[in-house]
């Protein structure tokens, strides 16, 4: 019996909205909160009366351009959706509830969704960067778009989900969920315009419209319903039935990683849109037969359900955990690139992913080229080039150990595009079930320009194609930055994995930002979401608007020589298109023959030998990117600190005990070793 209003008010007009309340005309609340800058253009308002008439409650928002509320429905719970639209340069303030949608930026029209509650509470605010022709809901609470995109644009809100037009008039039809968590879209049409369509009678759903001189109204179908219009906005009117299954989907409802006192991980799925019952089926070993799963160690679960029709859907979820009993010592560093003469910073970590707590050392080895500025904390000790902090134990439940290093680039040192050779390490090695990422040796290219979206991997390998070997942990690394003129609300990464990697063994071990989603897309790509990051743009706060995520994966054990691993990554931030980074390349080198050489043969030299500081290798006869591998008396691989220039390659020692060390070389171009 209530009735629920909402639409849109222009300045210097008195509404009474009933005995207890009057709208203000919009330039006096715009005045108040702004300033001089007085608009004269639309605002939108919200207002709830009783079967008398008598108001319940009031809304409305207020920008510094045009905005204007024009569509309702109401959920199964009596909650209130609001469709409208507002010009780009302004941003939505509510002056009840404090509700806010940024600026686009630029004079477009962009869409905007709310949700109040039946007492008029704000429960969210949602946007996209297009108008909507219509919207309507079903009996479940379901809400439909039909929407025209003439570029790339991201309709999942959080989800990162792009539609790619197939021209600039295409239109589409869009499925949501009561909270706009996105069920499906489909390419309904191109060149019209929507006028009404109704979906009161589903599966049935009836269209009318506008025709631009032209119209394929079932291009899904490639059926030739081609409508020619005589005029240039002719009207025609269709009837479309969804399938069966086109309401039918599954979403993950809770989540919970392994813990560190014996407790399981636990992922739970709901089936929604169907006929009951559902049946269930995830991935595991056993599978598991019901809509929730747990395990004892983190990988990737995919769940599959089907209704009583046979309809299908999937979804996938990764559960996290540590090692158990066990410490993992690593360390990531990180940084946004390096100017001829400016300060940089850089930030290192140290994680435990393991349950041991476990305290140690971090030592950072700055190149040369570089002055030290400060730290935060401090080092512990500083001896010559190398940083040294001593940390508490920490584990896989407590903060990782983080440093942010300042460091100026010198001019006089060190030319524009050259390298900056970096080594972290970290301390203990013996007793980590996992050393592989207690060392680092990181490179940079000292430039005047760069692109803050990036992709970079390690071991970076050598030369161009990356070479490397086989059965290694390789650790990526996606930078990313908010570039825009408004703080990006949500971030989202799809990160292509290469099928020579083991997807399952994907670990997260470092963000800068807390992480709120890792999903599995298909078989070959990974989602990282970062949910309400509100991450400010650089004009803003330049060292504020970076981020970062980094992840370790597995190789797929003994890949054949010349196996090239690619990666890729997608940013999106907030309701933007996606910005793709560099793509990063391995190449997997292994000997195609082996012949016994010898240095008598001069097929290369070291010198000086002994030495303290540094040996030369000379290349003349291997290739210019010749794998390099240095190891103990033992026979353990040693990771040192090697620069290259024409047919030398530089080996840094004085950081390496006393005693009998091999080189060898590995050069797959004329097949061959040499130690």
């Amino acid at each position: 019996g209530s009735l629920i209003v909402t639409g849109a008010y222009t300045t210097g007009i008195y509404y009474d909205i009933d005995t207890n309340f009057s709208l203000i005309p919009g330039y006096s609340h715009y005045y108040t909160m702004f300033g001089s800058n007085i608009w004269d253009g639309t605002n939108s308002f919200f207002f709830k009366l009783d079967t008398t008439g008598k108001r319940l409650w009031f809304n409305y928002i207020i920008s510094s351009e045009e905005n204007q509320a024009f569509e309702l429905a109401i959920d199964s719970l009596n909650n209130i959706i609001v469709k409208g639209d507002y010009e780009g340069y302004s941003q939505l303030v509510s002056l009840q509830g404090n509700l806010l949608l940024p600026a686009r930026g630029n004079a477009t029209w962009t869409a905007y969704f709310l949700k109040f509650s039946p007492s008029g509470n704000p429960l969210w605010a949602k946007k996209l960067n297009t108008t909507i022709a219509y919207m309507s809901s079903d009996n479940e609470s379901n809400q439909y778009l039909a929407l025209r995109a003439n570029e790339p644009l991201d309709i999942g809100f959080e989800q990162g989900f792009n539609i790619i037009p197939a021209n600039n008039q295409s239109q589409f039809l869009v499925k949501y969920d009561s909270d706009f968590n996105l069920v499906w879209v489909k390419e309904m049409f191109s060149k019209f315009y929507f006028g009404k369509y109704d979906m009161s009678n589903l599966p049935s759903v009836y269209f009318a419209g506008n025709i631009l001189s032209s119209a394929n109204l079932d291009p899904a179908h490639n059926a030739s319903n081609n409508l020619i219009a005589n005029g240039q906005y002719d009207c025609f009117f269709s009837k479309y039935s969804l399938d069966s299954c086109s309401n039918f989907y599954i979403k993950i409802d809770s989540l919970k990683s392994i813990g560190c006192l014996g407790d399981s991980g636990y992922a739970s799925a709901v089936a929604s849109g169907g006929v009951a019952p559902y049946t269930y089926s995830w991935n595991s070993s056993p599978i598991v037969l019901q809509h929730f799963v747990t395990s004892d160690a983190p990988r990737f679960f995919t769940v599959n359900t089907n209704d009583a029709r046979g309809c299908e859907a999937s979804n996938s979820v990764r559960i996290t955990g540590p090692y158990q009993n066990e410490f993992d010592l690593g360390c990531n560093l990180v940084s946004s690139g390096f100017r001829p003469g400016l300060a940089t910073t850089i930030e290192l970590s140290v994680f435990n992913d393991g349950c041991a707590s476990q305290s140690g050392q971090l030592t950072l080895v700055l190149d040369s080229g570089v002055n030290f500025n400060f730290s935060i904390p401090p080092p512990t000790l500083i001896s010559g080039d190398s940083l040294i902090w001593n940390f508490s134990p920490i584990s896989y439940l407590s903060p990782n150990f983080e440093v942010v290093v300042s460091v100026t680039t010198s001019p006089l040192l060190i030319q524009p595009n050259s390298i900056l050779n970096f080594e972290l390490h970290v301390a203990p090695v013996i007793g980590d079930i996992d050393s592989s990422n207690n060392h680092r040796i990181c490179h940079f290219l000292n430039t005047n320009s760069y692109d803050p979206n990036e992709k970079s991997v390690y071991p970076e390998g050598n030369g161009p194609l990356g070479k490397t070997t086989n059965n290694q942990t390789m650790t990526y690394t996606v930078h990313f930055q908010n570039t825009g003129n408004a703080d990006a609300l949500n971030i989202s990464i799809l990160d292509s994995i290469d099928i020579d990697l083991d997807i399952q063994s994907l670990r997260v071990v470092g963000s800068s930002h807390p992480l709120t989603y890792t999903s599995l897309i298909g078989n070959d790509a990974v989602r990282f979401d970062f949910n309400n990051i509100n991450l400010p743009d650089s004009f803003t706060d330049p060292l504020g608007s970076n981020g970062y995520i980094i992840y370790e994966i597995e190789q797929k054990l003994n890949l054949p020589h010349l196996t090239q691993i690619e990666n890729t990554a997608y940013i999106y931030f907030d309701f933007n298109p996606a910005i793709v980074t560099n793509t990063v390349l391995n190449t997997i080198d292994l000997p195609t023959q082996v012949s016994n050489l010898n240095i008598a043969k001069n097929d290369f030299s070291v010198y000086p030998n002994p030495a303290k500081q540094s040996v030369t290798i000379d290349l003349t006869e291997f290739d210019k990117d010749a794998l390099v591998l240095v190891y103990d008396n033992q026979g353990k691989e040693i990771h040192t600190n090697i620069q290259r220039k024409n047919n030398l390659a530089l080996l840094q020692i004085e950081k390496l005990k006393a005693g009998l060390y091999h080189i060898r070389l590995v050069d797959s171009a004329v097949g061959k070793t040499a130690s």
